[in-house]
């Protein structure tokens, strides 16, 4: 059974999450040391980067509020937020945040990674 990402956090820790397709999957979780490769957004008014969001696994309407297709919600890898990433064009205050990316590659090492595995929504 997959991971949900919140066992062994402490109630402080806030997550970040990343979701993905089989493909995307198995790259990334073929490596000790995560690797989420900026590239060209689906939605093309979004600046090049590698993304992530706060919205858990069992969201209800995952796809529609993080913007991408269903397909890429299939999979997911939860870590715990460092505050690097920047919040994608929204003037709300850092703590309501939802979106985030980083313009480059991002790396995830392994103390701070926290689950990853098939979105039990699609099970």
């Amino acid at each position: 059974m997959p991971d949900s990402g919140r066992s062994g956090s402490s109630s402080r820790e806030r997550l970040v999450y990343h979701y993905t397709d089989e493909d995307g999957y198995k790259a990334i979780a073929s490596q000790p040391v995560w690797k989420f490769k900026a590239s060209r957004p689906e939605r093309i008014d979004n600046p090049f980067g590698a993304y992530f969001t706060t919205e858990p696994p069992d969201a209800k309407n995952l796809a529609e509020k993080i913007g991408v297709s269903w397909q890429k919600t299939r999979f997911y890898f939860a870590f715990a937020d460092y505050g690097d990433l920047r919040p994608v064009g929204t003037s709300r205050p850092a703590r309501y945040q939802r979106k985030f990316y980083s313009p480059i590659d991002y790396e995830v090492e392994l103390h701070r990674q926290r689950g990853s595995g098939e979105n039990p929504s699609w099970t």
